[in-house]
């Protein structure tokens, strides 16, 4: 461990004059190389900061502080359970209180410092500018990541950004590429390897929109998962002679900003060109849980018109979805507004305070509101509240909603876990309410609201 000396030196010299009091939550792996260290002595207090080794480096404890010359003021903590939190697939790591934010130790310069201590700071509103126009309104979802990066599905791009928030730089853009489209129409057509273009032809006679859209993703572990809509068109009629459009779904997969494979979900891979039904996703509420893909599919027969909107939980096994249990299909004849919004085990659905359990398939009212439809809308039946996040921590569940009575208010709630009872619920003010806004991805206390191309804005709603 010699060799590690002089980086070990570099992490016990505090910067004594910081202004700030935050507070590191630092994983320490003695055995990351020299460039993933590089760093980590940045803009840290050795009063102010608690590092987490693991268990097996116990025994040298009062060898440690003397070695790498720890001030007797660190506070080090050896802890296997503590270092697999904070840590960052198992390396070094600076982190906030949670481990919801954590900044590889060669990446926290000066830059990435200052955007990590107003992200963990205390003010009630705080304002951030990016170097990205991450309030976009055609930024469909956002999917943020524990190491300060986020992706975002920009819909009219029909294109997938990833942006580094903590250095303020786009990593990559994942555009829709001819091998996933051959990929989705061939399987989605027994093996068929000119259905691509076929489809692709015959489709620009009904649209000039993308033969093939992403709608939705979920990121799992290093994998980004894609729910993408594909036009195709079939011919049915009483006589076969009408042609008519629609979509299926289906699913990508990325690593690294790299496509790898499509999968069809099982129960519309055997999709004829003289059926009726149609099956699409819009959105799809994808999601990735214990090893299974959760992902919403809207059926209709196009002479009945609809008959459910399922949830459907799925496995990947080979280069196949396969459905293994249908969650949901409640809302037959009432699909609108019905995608789900998952966290940990449970999700909502958009219009309605019912929590659902994943592995249970128990289904409880949270009555946090009582649904309203209004008149007057373009929609029928519109409805007044409309969940748009949710959040599941330790003792709460957190839901972000909204009431379109009018003009759009936003409300934030929190449930006890324990009792189902609403323990706060309370209006976001003003400012918000004509952006977009979600649940902070690193603080369950506050929300971000997107705002001016640039700018976001973090609003602390409830104390610690």
């Amino acid at each position: 461990m010699r060799r590690y000396y002089t980086l070990f030196v570099m992490l016990g010299l505090m910067v004594t004059n910081s202004s700030h009091a935050q507070v590191y939550y630092i994983a320490f792996n003695p055995f990351d190389c020299s460039n993933h260290l590089k760093g980590i002595e940045l803009f840290t207090d050795a009063k102010n900061s608690i590092y987490f080794f693991q268990e097996e480096y116990k025994i040298d404890s009062a060898s440690l502080r003397e070695r790498y010359l720890f001030s007797k003021n660190a506070h080090i903590v050896f802890s296997d359970s503590l270092f697999n939190q904070y840590a960052l697939n198992g390396r070094s790591a600076i982190c906030n209180k949670d481990a919801t934010l954590k900044c590889a130790p060669s990446r926290f310069d000066k830059k990435a410092s200052d955007f990590f201590i107003k992200m963990t700071g205390e003010k009630q509103v705080d304002t951030f500018e990016l170097n990205y126009p991450v309030a976009k309104i055609s930024i469909s979802k956002y999917q943020f990541t524990n190491d300060g990066k986020v992706y975002m599905l920009e819909a009219f791009d029909n294109s997938i950004t990833l942006y580094d928030m903590l250095l303020q730089d786009t990593v990559y853009k994942i555009r829709m590429e001819e091998k996933a489209q051959r990929d989705a129409y061939e399987k989605f057509n027994s093996g068929d390897t000119s259905a691509y273009l076929y489809y692709k032809a015959g489709t620009s006679k009904f649209t000039r929109e993308d033969l093939s859209t992403f709608k939705d993703i979920c990121l799992s572990n290093d994998t980004l998962y894609a729910a993408v809509s594909n036009y195709y068109f079939y011919i049915g009629g009483e006589n076969m002679n009408d042609s008519f459009f629609a979509r299926f779904e289906s699913i990508n997969a990325y690593y690294d900003g790299q496509y790898i494979a499509t999968y069809i979900p099982s129960d519309i891979s055997d999709k004829l060109l003289d059926t009726t039904k149609i099956f699409t996703a819009e959105p799809s509420g994808l999601y990735q849980y214990g090893g299974n893909l959760y992902t919403a599919i809207y059926n209709r027969d196009f002479y009945k018109g609809p008959e459910s909107y399922v949830i459907g939980k799925y496995i990947i096994k080979e280069d196949s979805l396969i459905r293994v249990a249908k969650l949901s299909d409640k809302y037959k004849k009432d699909y609108n507004y019905a995608s789900p919004i998952y966290s940990d085990k449970f999700f909502v659905l958009n219009k309605s305070p019912e929590l659902f359990n994943v592995n249970t398939q128990e289904v409880v009212d949270l009555n946090y509101f009582n649904q309203e439809f209004l008149s007057g809308k373009i929609i029928p039946d519109f409805p007044r509240y409309v969940n748009i996040d949710f959040k599941v921590t330790g003792s709460n569940y957190n839901v972000l909603y909204y009431d379109g009575r009018s003009e759009l208010i936003w409300h934030y709630t929190r449930i006890d876990r324990k009792t189902n009872a609403v323990l706060f619920d309370k209006i976001i003010p003003p400012l918000f309410h004509r952006m977009k806004v979600v649940i902070d991805p690193y603080d369950n206390n506050s929300v971000i609201g997107f705002f001016d191309n640039n700018k976001i804005i973090r609003y602390k709603v409830f104390g610690n």
